[in-house]
Order: C-alpha cells, then structure tokens, then sequence
C-alpha cells in the first residue's frame, strides 16, 4: 500500500469578495459587528507573517476595475499595520510571464486574488509561470 505524504508550503484561503474591508457601509451591513479587526484579511496576513513580516500582492486580473479594487485593499490591509503590498496588474499573458511580475510574485509571501471574472483570471494566468509559481507557492 502506498502512503502519500503531503507537506503544505502555503495557505490556500477563498473568501469570495465581499468581506469587510473596514469601510463604515461594510460595517453597518454586518450589524456593527467589528469583522474588519477580527476578520479575515487579518487572519490571512496572520498566516502569511508567520515566518517573516508580510508581503502582499494583489492579483486583479479578474476585476474589471483593478486599480480600484486594488486601493481598497491596499487601504484595509494599511490600516491593519501592513506596509509592503503591492498590486500585480497583470491583463494579459505577456504580462503573466514577464520577469519583473515573476520577481515580484517570487519574494511576496502573501498573494490575494480579488474578485471578477473568474473566466479572465484562468484564461490569462492559466498555463503561464505565473500559475505555475502559484502551485509552487
């Protein structure tokens, strides 16, 4: 009999795109309960820091609105105490295999995909460096 051992090198966390990000209208839809303190992006900088100060990309290809996308979560995760988060714009498949992109995403030990067109995100990232340096990660 065979035994498969597995040792996870990262976390893998779906939460869709409507959690709190500290804004007051986030907050009065969940019935004033504090989910931007004690919620989940600051779960997942909890987890990716384990190890060393966190650094984050944002992944937007799927928005059809990423630098807006990308400043809220760069504007939650700054008022959490992290400063080092970056926004990977990446919209097409050169892009996912350039080499400044690939750098970036090599030494950040925390990547957020933002929501959209989930379509777009595998059509562009699928088969490239990128998805791959995502399964190595």
């Amino acid at each position: 009999m065979w035994k498969i051992i597995v040792h996870p090198k990262g976390y893998l966390i779906a939460i869709g795109g409507a959690e709190d990000k500290g804004t007051e209208e986030e907050r009065e839809r969940q019935n004033s309960l504090d989910f931007f303190t004690a919620g989940i992006l600051k779960q997942i900088v909890e987890l990716a820091g384990k190890k060393e100060d966190p650094k984050i990309e944002i992944v937007t290809t799927a928005s059809s609105i990423p630098d807006e996308v990308a400043q809220v979560y760069k504007k939650a995760f700054r008022k959490l105490g992290y400063v080092e988060i970056g926004h990977l714009k990446v919209t097409n498949r050169e892009q996912a295999e350039s080499k400044k992109v690939l750098e970036r995403l090599e030494k950040c030990n925390c990547i957020l995909f933002s929501g959209g067109d989930q379509l777009r995100l595998c059509s562009i990232l699928g088969g490239t460096y990128f998805s791959d340096m995502i399964l190595k990660k």
